[in-house]
């Protein structure tokens, strides 16, 4: 079912954020965020779903809101977080790799552990293993200051995030609360096959070898997403072509889609040709570009 009855769609939440800024003040709940007109359309957008007494109110069951990860949250430059923690595994395991590729890899790397152990190694390698090449940080320390800025007054007025990522699903519960405030149940990604085994005369879980169907990218999101949650989301954030479905499904629902287009070579990337390629894919999809360049007054914490 459309949420016109409840929701803002972009375009009227653009049109109304100059005229309902004394709603919420900008630099008081998006600090990092330039101001601007889309800045203010969010706090609107936020308000207007979240009032009672607005036309646009959204009851809080349905007041929902997904953010891709990699790219939209912390820094995928120059490779996915993920990746480097495959690969640190992979150096000091003795699997023959063959030819297997990113996904079977890390469905191979894994299997047999707890997700408690799992996610413990998750944990250690994104707070304090990692190092960034450029930031010399750790991935932890690399999340995006302005969407935790969003993440926090959505919560503050009653939404319920979700993250949807591509990335394993254990590797991102291990950090989703710490680092985005996200609870760890409210992480939508990569699923492993679980098995159950018994040893000495006890039940465990371990991870299995492979990763469940469909793979949490393009359409693989939307239904994810609807598996997990039962119902549309009204806000969608993403950064890539995979994350083009998941847009365009909430905005066709009349909910707020948003891509981050990476613009700023000097504070943090700039893709170049990629962010053409994801416009032009983009054409005729009710979707704001949110630029790190012009809309981000601050990157990093």
């Amino acid at each position: 079912m459309k949420l016109k009855k409840h929701a803002i769609g972009i375009t009227m939440a653009l049109a109304m954020g100059a005229h309902m800024s004394s709603l919420a003040t900008p630099s008081e709940t998006l600090g990092s965020w330039r101001d601007s007109t889309l800045k203010t359309s969010l706090n609107t957008y936020i308000q207007q779903t979240s009032d009672r007494r607005s036309a646009h109110f959204v009851p809080q069951q349905s007041r929902i809101a997904v953010f891709d990860v990699d790219g939209t949250l912390w820094v995928e430059k120059p490779a996915y977080p993920m990746v480097g923690f495959i690969k640190g595994m992979a150096n000091t395991s003795s699997l023959n790799k063959g030819d297997l590729n990113l996904i079977e890899l890390a469905g191979k790397l894994s299997e047999g552990m707890t997700p408690e152990d799992y996610q413990a190694k998750s944990a250690q390698y994104v707070l304090t293993q990692s190092h960034h090449p450029r930031f010399s940080k750790s991935i932890g320390q690399l999340v995006y200051q302005p969407m935790l800025e969003l993440i926090d007054n959505l919560q503050q007025h009653g939404y319920q995030v979700y993250l949807c990522s591509g990335s394993d699903a254990g590797f991102l519960r291990a950090v989703s609360k710490v680092l985005f405030n996200v609870e760890p149940e409210n992480v939508i990604a990569q699923a492993i096959n679980y098995q159950l085994v018994e040893e000495q005369g006890k039940l465990r879980t371990v991870r299995g070898d492979s990763y469940r169907l469909p793979i949490n990218l393009g359409k693989g999101k939307v239904s994810n997403i609807i598996n997990h949650i039962g119902q549309t989301p009204i806000l969608a954030f993403g950064n890539s072509l995979g994350d083009r479905e998941m847009l365009k499904w909430v905005a066709a629902e009349d909910g707020l889609a948003l891509m981050l287009v990476h613009d700023d070579a000097q504070r943090e990337y700039d893709y170049g040709d990629k962010n053409s390629k994801i416009q032009a894919a983009m054409a005729g999809v009710k979707v704001q570009m949110v630029s790190v360049k012009q809309h981000f007054k601050r990157i990093f914490n």
